[in-house]
């Protein structure tokens, strides 16, 4: 069994007592997919903090645990799935229209369609703020939600946090590691996406028909973790490739056709090829970003559905 910790970590934790009022436990779901997927095929009720502009799968979730919410015992499974340490905290104190599992997304990564904004809930920053989290605490910290983390099988406290967002400016944006971060996560929440709906669309289509439409055969694959192994170091070099050429013209729909793209080409064998053939789409400079990996979707499918089964 879990236990908490609400006392003053500066003290001895020497009483443990369960909380009065509720947590709101907090991952990206796009990191940790199978086990967001369990929690959802279990009925866990999930909020949608932080999603990409138009994507159909979500990017940093919650979880509200106490009276009224789930479980806290499933994030301190050492099975594989599980979020590690690094990957999910707790908030004790949030405002009660974040903990309504019906409202729209707390925030959005994407405004307009490109990347303007940090995640500030993300648990890479979040955990990794901690120090000066801790420095900017003060009397005033008093009203903010407080950090939880998990130690030793306990949730402990560790400091008074909010939640600042951070405008990236185009000038600075190849060198902020925020920037970086977000491009990880499009990658990761693209290749969620696509397997995701491959489990389901289409199956009872023609196989060049399906293909047609974007769908991969998700089955095909022992796990999400076999398909993102196959696919994620080449979807980064592609992104990386991308943003050499497109400094300002990312977005998430664009990371999403690479990935169909590559998804598609991985099912048929043609994952070479298409590799070799999206740098010679990129080094006809005179199109722009958009046009360029709609191009990169439009062969690369068109192949797909034309690949024998």
């Amino acid at each position: 069994m879990a236990n908490f910790d609400t006392g003053d970590t500066k003290q001895p934790r020497e009483s443990v007592r369960n909380p009065v009022g509720t947590f709101l436990a907090v991952f990206n779901a796009a990191e940790t997919y199978d086990f967001y997927s369990d929690q959802k095929a279990k009925g866990t009720k999930t909020i949608d903090i932080v999603s990409f502009q138009g994507a159909k799968f979500p990017c940093t979730v919650g979880v509200v645990i106490g009276p009224q919410g789930g479980e806290i015992e499933p994030f301190f499974h050492s099975v594989e799935g599980v979020p590690q340490d690094e990957q999910v905290y707790f908030v004790y104190g949030m405002p009660e229209d974040f903990l309504n599992p019906t409202v729209q997304p707390i925030a959005e990564l994407c405004m307009s369609g490109t990347f303007s904004l940090s995640n500030p809930f993300d648990p890479k920053f979040v955990i990794g703020n901690e120090f000066q989290a801790r420095q900017s605490g003060g009397e005033a910290a008093i009203d903010f939600p407080v950090l939880y983390g998990k130690q030793c099988g306990r949730l402990v406290k560790i400091c008074p946090i909010t939640f600042p967002f951070k405008v990236l400016e185009s000038s600075g944006r190849l060198n902020s590691p925020l920037f970086h971060r977000i491009i990880d996560l499009a990658a990761l929440n693209a290749m969620c996406e696509i397997f995701d709906c491959g489990l389901r669309d289409f199956h009872g289509l023609p196989v060049a028909m399906r293909r047609a439409g974007g769908d991969i055969d998700s089955t095909q694959y022992a796990s999400y973790s076999q398909y993102r192994q196959l696919l994620h170091e080449h979807v980064d070099a592609a992104l990386g490739h991308f943003i050499d050429v497109h400094k300002d013209g990312f977005t998430y729909e664009n990371v999403l056709r690479i990935v169909r793209a590559l998804s598609l080409c991985a099912e048929t064998g043609n994952l070479p090829f298409a590799i070799s053939r999206w740098l010679q789409i990129l080094a006809a400079q005179r199109f722009t970003a958009d046009e360029q990996a709609r191009q990169f979707e439009i062969e690369m499918t068109r192949l797909a559905s034309q690949s024998p089964d």
